[in-house]
C-alpha cells in the first residue's frame, strides 16, 4: 500500500462511516499508540506508506468500502459464502454485504473511545 493509497484509504472509510476521518482515527484503526500515531500515518501518508501487519490489517478494512462494482478477492467471498451458507441463506451478493458489514462494525469499533 502507498502513501496515496493510504490518503485514499482514509478517505473512504470516512465516506463508509459518515464522517471525516482524521489522522488520529487512522491511527487507533492501525493500532498505534496515541502519543505518535497521528504523525506515523501522516509520514506513511506522505511517503512509501505502512508496511507488514499495518498493511495486511488496512487491506481488510479496506472492504469496509466496498461498492456494488467493485471486486472481492475470490477467497474472500468463498468464505463469507459459507458463512452466509450455514446461517441459511444462499447468494453471493449476501456474502459480500456481510463481509462489508464485518468490516464495517471493525472500523466503528475501533474509532469508539
Amino acid at each position: 500500500m502507498t502513501g496515496d493509497e493510504l490518503k485514499q484509504l482514509r478517505e473512504d472509510l470516512g465516506l463508509a462511516v459518515g464522517r471525516r476521518l482524521s489522522l488520529d482515527d487512522m491511527a487507533k484503526l492501525c493500532g498505534l499508540a496515541s502519543a505518535n500515531g497521528a504523525d506515523t500515518i501522516r509520514k506513511w501518508e506522505d511517503g512509501d506508506g505502512p508496511s507488514g501487519p499495518v498493511t495486511a490489517l488496512l487491506s481488510l478494512l479496506r472492504y469496509a468500502t466496498i461498492t456494488g462494482g467493485e471486486l472481492v478477492p475470490d477467497e474472500s467471498i468463498a468464505l463469507c459464502a459459507e458463512i452466509v451458507r450455514q446461517a441459511g441463506a444462499d447468494h453471493e451478493t449476501t456474502a459480500v454485504a456481510v463481509l462489508k458489514a464485518a468490516m464495517m462494525c471493525e472500523v466503528v469499533i475501533r474509532l469508539r473511545d
